[in-house]
């Protein structure tokens, strides 16, 4: 089953990713940056948060993040600390986007890599599970 959406969604995915990326345009800064949250949920089915994880420096898998799915796409994400009045940390917060041009780009690299992920964890639930 997962297969057979996969080869819809490459079949389908130029023309409605095109669409897409038109309607996330218009919500883009004067800077041409269009808000992670502006796309996410609707292209990548996770949250701007889940995706954020992508341009975190403090993510474990950043390294590799940088060398394929954000690399050389241009983008203005930080993540920004909030605290309490008490001066303990309350929030880290994503702000920020990716460049209108690269936005594509990112949606297809992240597709993939969100994909790729969910393969793999299916197979270390079996092997764990014993399953199969």
């Amino acid at each position: 089953m997962s297969e057979l959406i996969t080869s819809w969604w490459e079949e389908q995915m130029p023309e409605t990713l095109n669409a897409l990326v038109q309607e996330f345009i218009v919500s883009a800064d004067d800077n041409g940056f269009v808000p992670l949250k502006a796309f996410a949920q609707k292209t990548l089915k996770r949250s701007a948060n889940d995706i954020s994880t992508f341009f975190d420096l403090e993510s474990r898998f950043y390294s590799r993040y940088q060398q394929t799915i954000i690399h050389n796409i241009k983008h203005n994400v930080v993540f920004i600390k909030r605290y309490k009045k008490d001066g303990s940390l309350r929030a880290r917060v994503c702000e920020g986007g990716v460049h209108q041009d690269d936005l594509l780009t990112f949606i297809t690299r992240a597709k993939n890599e969100i994909e790729e992920n969910e393969k793999r964890f299916d197979v270390a639930y079996k092997n764990y599970y014993g399953l199969e």
